[in-house]
C-alpha cells in the first residue's frame, strides 16, 4: 500500500501515534526509520549513553561504510560485466556480418566469372556462326553499313538548319532472342572500345546534335538505336556520328 508522507500522516499502533520517515510533529510519539539509518542512529545513541566506547563506535561505523563501499563496488562490477557481455555479443554479431559479407562477395565474384564465361562462349559461338575470325579474340561487332544523312540543328529558338551526319550500322554478337535490357547493358560496356578503334569517341546515352560541344573537332557518336534482326538472328545498332569513320577489314 502506498502512503503519502505528509505531516498529517498518522499510524496508530497499540494506541501510539507513529510518524513515518522522521516526521517532526509533536503529535507523534514514535518514528519508523529505514534499517540502515536506524542502525547508525542506534550506534550513536549507545555511544552517547556510554554503552559502547568511541573505538567500538568508529569500528562499527567504518564497517558500515566498508559494507556500503563493497555493495557499490559489487554493483559497479555487475554493470561492467553486463557491458562486457554486451560488447562480446556485438563483436560476435560483427564477425558474423563480416563472414556473411565475405560469402556474398565470393558469390558475386563467382557470378561475375560465370557471366563473363557465358558472354565469351556466346560471342565465340556467334563468331563461328558468322564465320568471323579469329573467333576466340574478335569482339563480334561487324559493320553492316556506313551512310551519310542529316540531322536538325537549332540555330535560334525558331530557326533550324540541317547538318550532315553519318549513320553507322553495327551487327552485335548478341542473339536476337536476348531481351533488350540485357543487350543494352552489354553494349554500353563493349561499344566504346569498338568505336574508338575506328576513331570515334562514344558519348553514353542519347543526346541531340546541339548538346555536342561546338568546338569539338573529333568524331563522336552521340545517338544510337537498337533493333533486333530476327532474320539474321542478331541485335543491330544504328549509331549517329558527327563524321565518317574508317572501317577496318576485320569488321567488314
Amino acid at each position: 500500500m502506498n502512503i503519502n508522507l505528509t505531516k498529517e500522516t498518522k499510524i496508530v499502533v497499540n494506541g501510539n501515534n507513529i510518524a513515518i520517515a522522521a516526521d517532526d510533529s509533536a503529535d507523534f510519539n514514535a518514528v519508523i526509520l529505514p534499517r540502515d539509518i536506524y542502525e547508525d542512529v542506534k550506534t550513536e545513541i549507545m555511544y552517547s549513553r556510554g554503552n559502547i566506547s568511541l573505538v567500538e563506535c568508529k569500528i562499527y561505523l567504518n564497517a558500515k561504510y566498508e559494507e556500503k563501499e563493497k555493495h557499490l563496488i559489487k554493483l559497479h562490477n555487475e554493470e561492467l560485466l553486463q557491458k562486457e557481455n554486451e560488447i562480446a555479443e556485438l563483436q560476435l554479431a560483427i564477425e558474423q556480418l563480416k563472414a556473411d559479407l565475405t560469402e556474398k562477395e565470393n558469390e558475386i565474384s563467382d557470378l561475375g566469372v560465370e557471366l563473363k564465361n557465358r558472354r565469351r562462349i556466346s560471342k565465340e559461338r556467334a563468331n563461328a556462326d558468322r564465320d568471323i575470325h579469329p573467333k576466340k579474340t574478335h569482339d563480334g561487332y561487324m559493320v553492316l553499313s556506313l551512310s551519310q544523312t542529316t540531322d536538325r540543328h537549332q540555330i535560334t529558338w525558331d530557326d533550324w538548319e540541317e547538318v550532315p551526319v553519318w549513320k553507322l550500322r553495327l551487327q552485335t554478337p548478341h542473339v536476337a532472342s536476348l531481351p533488350y535490357s540485357t543487350v543494352k547493358n552489354n553494349v554500353e560496356l563493349e561499344i566504346p572500345e569498338v568505336l574508338e578503334e575506328m576513331g570515334c569517341k562514344y558519348i553514353p546515352g542519347n543526346c541531340k546534335y546541339d548538346d555536342i560541344d561546338s568546338d569539338r573537332t573529333e568524331c563522336c557518336a552521340y545517338r544510337k538505336s537498337f533493333f533486333a534482326d530476327y532474320k539474321a538472328g542478331y541485335w543491330n545498332i544504328d549509331i549517329v556520328m558527327t563524321d565518317a569513320v574508317v572501317v577496318p577489314e576485320a569488321r567488314r
